[in-house]
């Protein structure tokens, strides 16, 4: 197993800049995910890693060593592309022992064949797809191939195990069991991974650590956790979690209580205070399941006034979209999602007070969309 650096990572093609000076490092036996929209440059990282993509400027370092001019076969990675692409003519045990051959070649004719045999029942069986050996890639499920994708980079003892979107073409529950089994095999085998996604759901299932890219730099790296309860700003906010987290940057009026408010939305305590210092040019944001019915107020940093537009019951939960804002006032009418109990006996058309507890609020600089530290009263940068 290697550990990987990354040092001012960019590549461009032609006058478009794709990845931008991407710095993060993966130790040995890690598993990173690149999270992010189609587009912002997870691909095109994992490409350059592996080789299949030349570097524009920057430096690659495997366990210290630099890679940049070091072709694919000298690497010593496994990948997994999003199509799998196996051999269609070729057995599972041959697509398996594929790279194996000629790895094997200085070794004498009959000692090679053992070798490469014991290579790939092992994986087979590691991956429990021994029985498939004698068949083609047209006689497999979509789960089975996607084992035979994963075993022909895995049968090579790498290094490093890149992936690239792997279980995207499968259907939502075989996708879920797939996610579950990747998890497992990682757990039994450790080889330093990294992983791109654009689904929310396997990175917090998978990751030791996720990396969150968008335009093609990172947004933040952190442990899932990290990622999902301190997001360094309003992207990473919005982008992690189904759904995202509701953001509002609203025209805060202070009243004379001292609380500030806005299309609906009130806010007091210790969110106010930071308001009072830092001005109004903020972003609040609250994810849809820290919200609750209440009918207090002083009591939350955060409460909104709203109305049911629409209701999706989803067997463990109540998805309430709701619509905020006074018909009498100026503002437009915000939207906001909540995700609430299922024995809840509300109903599209109620009006009803949601409050967020204070530690579960989230503010972001307006116009950077950074987060704010409350209690250090500073923008936090990703």
């Amino acid at each position: 197993m290697s550990r990987l650096q990354l040092v001012g990572l960019t590549k461009s093609f032609g006058t478009e800049t794709v990845v931008r000076e991407v710095d993060f490092s993966v130790e040995e036996g890690e598993f990173v995910v690149l999270l992010g929209p189609s587009g912002c440059g997870k691909t095109s990282t994992l490409r350059m890693i592996a080789g299949l993509e030349s570097i524009s400027s920057g430096e690659l370092y495997f366990d210290g060593h630099l890679m940049n001019a070091e072709p694919p076969d000298r690497r010593n990675v496994g990948m997994v592309f999003q199509n799998y692409a196996l051999y269609p003519h070729m057995t599972v045990f041959d697509n398996l022992a594929f790279g194996l051959r000629s790895r094997s070649s200085h070794h004498p004719r009959r000692e090679r064949r053992g070798w490469v045999s014991k290579r790939v029942q092992d994986t087979a069986e590691l991956l429990e797809i021994s029985p498939l050996l004698t068949q083609r890639p047209r006689q497999l499920s979509g789960g089975q191939r996607q084992r035979v994708a994963l075993g022909r980079a895995l049968v090579r003892n790498p290094d490093v195990f890149l992936m690239d979107e792997p279980l995207s073409n499968l259907d939502a529950n075989l996708r879920e069991r797939m996610r579950m089994e990747l998890a497992q095999l990682h757990q039994r085998h450790p080889v330093t991974t990294i992983y791109v996604t654009h689904d929310q759901g396997e990175a917090l299932t998978l990751a030791d650590r996720i990396v969150v890219m968008n335009n093609g730099s990172v947004c933040q790296m952190g442990s899932p956790t990290e990622i999902y309860e301190r997001p360094a700003n309003a992207f990473v906010a919005n982008f992690v979690g189904m759904p995202g987290m509701n953001l509002w940057t609203l025209p805060w009026q202070r009243t004379n209580e001292g609380s500030y408010r806005a299309s609906g939305v009130h806010l007091t305590g210790e969110i106010a205070r930071v308001l009072d210092e830092i001005g109004t040019s903020i972003t609040v944001g609250v994810r849809p399941e820290h919200l609750f019915a209440s009918t207090g107020r002083e009591a939350f940093g955060l409460t909104i006034d709203c109305k049911i537009e629409l209701l999706e019951r989803l067997g463990s939960h109540l998805v309430a979209h709701c619509s905020m804002g006074d018909a009498r006032q100026s503002v437009a009418p915000s939207t906001l999602v909540a995700r609430l109990d299922s024995e809840s006996k509300l109903l599209r058309g109620d009006y009803i007070r949601l409050s967020a507890p204070l530690k579960r609020t989230h503010l972001f600089a307006a116009a950077t969309g950074e987060a704010i530290d409350r209690h250090a009263r500073i923008a936090v940068t990703a």
